[in-house]
Parts: structure tokens; sequence; C-alpha cells
């Protein structure tokens, strides 16, 4: 879908920014994912790249997927798995600019300025389902804790500055 339409910028429906889309580094063309799992690979919860990228990522998933058994550990294949094993098997296929958070140490933790000075170098909060069971929460109640931690890291953080208008610049 993303080829089709001219490529650009994609995310799950769990990621809540807590920056402007101008905060994001742009890759240019680049096939970029901006969430990573240490020295795994990419988490596909908000990616970009041109129509030609995405175009050439969707062939490199499903090649690898027809050339390669998934490991027995995994009960089912999705993009998630397909992102990580291709970055092990191929490293470079695609550039990470780790700039998504993960709720997980948000949730569980009370809010303290050293949370702020954590949360300065990401553009957006990624609220996965793991990290949501994980942390005594429903997985239905993402959308409330997504509202409630993205309003309290803008309001406590001051992160989200307004950009200049083009009738004040």
């Amino acid at each position: 879908a993303m080829a089709t339409t001219g490529g650009g910028f994609m995310s799950d429906y769990d990621v809540f920014p807590i920056k402007p889309a101008s905060a994001i580094a742009s890759a240019g063309d680049n096939f970029t994912v901006y969430d990573e799992v240490p020295n795994n690979g990419g988490i596909p919860s908000l990616m970009s790249g041109s129509a030609n990228e995405w175009l050439r990522m969707a062939h490199e998933i499903l090649d690898y997927a027809f050339e390669t058994e998934p490991p027995e550990a995994y009960q089912a294949w999705s993009d998630f798995l397909a992102l990580m094993e291709l970055n092990k098997a191929k490293p470079g296929t695609y550039i990470i600019n780790d700039v998504v958070g993960q709720v997980k140490n948000l949730m569980s933790r009370p809010f303290t300025k050293r949370t702020c000075k954590k949360m300065q170098k990401f553009v957006a909060l990624h609220f996965c389902h793991a990290d949501t069971a994980n942390s005594g929460h429903q997985i239905i109640e993402r959308p409330l804790l997504a509202r409630h931690y993205a309003g309290v890291v803008q309001s406590q953080c001051n992160l989200y500055k307004s950009e200049p208008s083009a009738e004040h610049a």
C-alpha cells in the first residue's frame, strides 16, 4: 500500500507523537525503521521510505520468507519478526533510527525529571500490547493509557514546542 501511494511515513495505531513530525531526522528516501529492539533490528511501529524503498522492502521480506524457515520459537510469522530476522541475516537492509520510546518503563515507575531527560531523544511513544499487559493493564486500555502518558510527557517535559508559522517567520 505504501509503495502505491507514493511512499512516506506509516505508523501503527498504538504509536503516539510527543513531538512534531518535523522533529524526525530524515533518512531521505531510504527505508527507515524508527523503533529498535537492541541487537535484533527494527520494530515496524513507525517507518518511512520512498515508494521504491517500500517496494524493495516488500520484496526483501517476501524473498527472505520464501528462502528461510521461521525459527521454531515463533508460533506465527509477522512483519515484526520478519524485520528482526532480516536484519540479522542481512544487516544494513534498512536504516534504524531509534526515536520511538517503549512505554514499559514509563508505566511502571514514578514520573520524574530523569524520565523527561530520557524522553528527549524520542519523537513518539509506542504502547505495544506486551508492554501494556506486562505493566498490569488490560490491552483494551491502550488508548486511555496513551492519551494519559503522552499528555504527561508533553506537559511535564515540554517536548512539543510549537514551530513558528510562516506569517511570524
